[in-house]
Parts: structure tokens; sequence; C-alpha cells
């Protein structure tokens, strides 16, 4: 799995996410009009620092979207404590491993006249280092469009998301 799945199965783990979304359709990139309905959109991986052996840290951003009802002050309210217990639950998850590609590290060099010492592809296959899954944290969650130019249609919420995660070096 890679940082995008790992981050929609922890999405799947929080035990509220039944209320605010069909848990077993978080679509990528988009969601769909109707009432409990969500996606989780990334939208960029950075490296945040690298030590002198080559460990790295960096963050991947994400957004989530959900579509639900807001027909009066109170489904508001309820639609925004979820978004405050999912950030409170999201910055509990630590400690889980995942492979990430070179490719996504933007280090594939396959060209070996180019970079003999490099090493990277075996065969045209891409190597992957393990990583781990070190800090999530949350921000900005609040209600984003107002769908149909009316409230008892659905709005969309939004929740900006942060995994960060170190690789390592020396799984190369």
């Amino acid at each position: 799995m890679n940082i995008i799945e790992v981050t929609r199965e922890i999405l799947n783990g929080f035990q509220g996410i039944g209320q605010f979304g069909n848990p077993e359709s978080i679509h990528i990139d988009h969601t769909d009009s109707t009432p409990d309905s969500y996606g989780l959109s990334s939208i960029g991986d950075t490296l945040i620092s690298e030590d002198i052996t080559g460990n790295q840290l960096r963050q991947h951003n994400f957004v989530m979207y959900s579509v639900t009802h807001s027909f009066n002050d109170y489904s508001r309210l309820m639609n925004s404590s979820f978004l405050l217990d999912l950030g409170y639950y999201l910055e509990k998850v630590k400690g889980i491993e995942f492979d990430v590609h070179a490719r996504e590290l933007g280090t594939v060099v396959c060209d070996d006249n180019l970079y003999p010492d490099e090493n990277l592809c075996t065969n045209g296959e891409v190597e992957s280092k393990k990583a781990i899954l070190t800090r999530i944290t949350s921000a900005n969650g609040m209600m984003f469009e107002v769908l149909d130019d009316d409230m008892n249609e659905g709005v969309r919420y939004q929740l900006q998301i942060y995994v960060q995660y170190e690789v390592e070096s020396e799984d190369f």
C-alpha cells in the first residue's frame, strides 16, 4: 500500500465514519453530490528533512471532502463535532508501516549509462523502501460548499489532513 491507500484505510477505521459517509466508498479525488458521500484528495508530498545517511522525514497533504445533510444548526453542530472527533482520532494514529516506491520519492533512475552507481532498478522493477507513519494532524475542518444553492439538499465539508512519515535509506 502507498500513503494514499494507508490514509484511506485509517479513515475507514474511525468508528464515527458511518454517520458522516459510507465507509465502503471513500472516493479518490471526488465526492458524489448525494449525502453520505466522501472523498480523499491527495494534494502533495513534501520532503521535510533528510539526514546525512539519507533517512527522510516526509509529509503528505490531503483534503477529505464529505457531503452530508445540513437542515439546521443542530445538524451543522453534529457535522462539525464529527470533524473535531476525527481530528482527535487521527492524532492518535502512529506506527503503521507501508512501502514507498522510489518513483514516489522522485529518485528513480533506470539508465545505468547516466548513473552507473545508483542501481535503483533491477530488471525493470522499481525498488521500494519501508516507511513508518509518525504523525497525523488535521486543520481547517469546515463547511466548504452548499450544493444546489439549498442547505436542505446537502453541503460539502472539508478537512485538511497532514500525514508525516519516515523513510529509512538502508532499505534500498
